[in-house]
C-alpha cells in the first residue's frame, strides 16, 4: 500500500560533477600549519581562516528557460569546499569522507539544487514490521526527463561563468570527469549520464 506520494524526500537533489580546482587561492595547509592556526592564531585572536564559514555560506539562485514565471528561480547553486585529490579519487565518496575543516580546501563543488522537480516517488509500509521498521522509500529521481533538462541548462550557465575574466584571473579550472564512452555523447546526454551516476541528496 502506498502511504505517501511526494515530490522530494530530502531537502534537495543535486549531483557531483561541476567542480573547480583552485591554484593561487588555495587555502590548503599541512597538519603542522593547521595546528599553528588553531593553537597560536585563532585561539589568541579569534581571527583567520578558522573564524569564518567561507564559501559554504554563499548561495546563488538561477532561472532557466524552463521556468516561465518571472523572477522565480528553478535552480539554487551552493558552493562547498573540498579536496581536489579526494574528488578525483572518488567523486561519490569525497563529500561524505571529508575530514578537513571547510577552511582548508583547494577545490570547490558547484552543487545545483533542483527547486521544482517534476519527478515523483513514493513510500511503502515495510511489510515485515509496518509499525517499527523503516518504510521502503523509492525516490524515483529523474524519472521525468524535464528535470535533467533543467540541470543541463544550469550546467551551461555555470560553464559560461567559469569562462569569465574574473574566474580566469584567479586561474579557476573546471575538473572534468570522464565517464565510460563519454566521447560518444553529445553535450546534454553526457551531463545527463553524469547526473544519473553522481546523484546526491541533502
Amino acid at each position: 500500500m502506498v502511504i505517501y506520494q511526494f515530490e522530494r524526500i530530502f531537502k534537495a537533489i543535486s549531483f557531483y560533477g561541476l567542480t573547480i580546482s583552485l591554484n593561487s587561492t588555495s587555502t590548503n595547509k599541512n597538519n603542522f600549519e593547521e595546528e599553528d592556526d588553531i593553537i597560536f592564531y585563532y585561539k589568541k585572536t579569534y581571527r583567520g581562516l578558522l573564524s569564518v564559514a567561507g564559501i559554504i555560506s554563499f548561495s546563488v539562485f538561477s532561472q532557466t528557460t524552463f521556468q516561465h514565471k518571472n523572477s522565480v528561480p528553478d535552480i539554487q547553486i551552493q558552493f562547498v569546499p573540498t579536496s581536489k585529490e579526494d574528488f578525483l579519487n572518488d567523486p561519490k565518496e569525497s563529500f561524505d569522507i571529508a575530514i578537513e575543516p571547510f577552511s582548508y580546501y583547494n577545490a570547490i563543488y558547484i552543487l545545483p539544487f533542483l527547486l521544482s522537480p517534476k519527478s515523483r516517488g513514493y513510500i511503502l509500509l515495510n511489510e515485515s514490521d509496518p509499525l517499527w521498521e523503516a518504510p521502503l522509500i523509492y525516490p524515483k529521481y529523474f524519472t521525468s526527463n524535464s528535470d535533467l533538462d533543467v540541470l543541463v541548462e544550469n550546467v551551461k550557465i555555470v560553464l559560461k561563468l567559469l569562462d569569465t575574466e574574473s574566474f580566469k584571473k584567479y586561474d579557476f579550472r573546471f575538473i572534468h570527469i570522464l565517464l565510460p564512452a563519454s566521447k560518444e555523447f553529445e553535450f546534454g546526454d553526457y551531463w545527463k549520464c553524469l547526473m544519473m551516476e553522481y546523484t546526491n541528496t541533502f
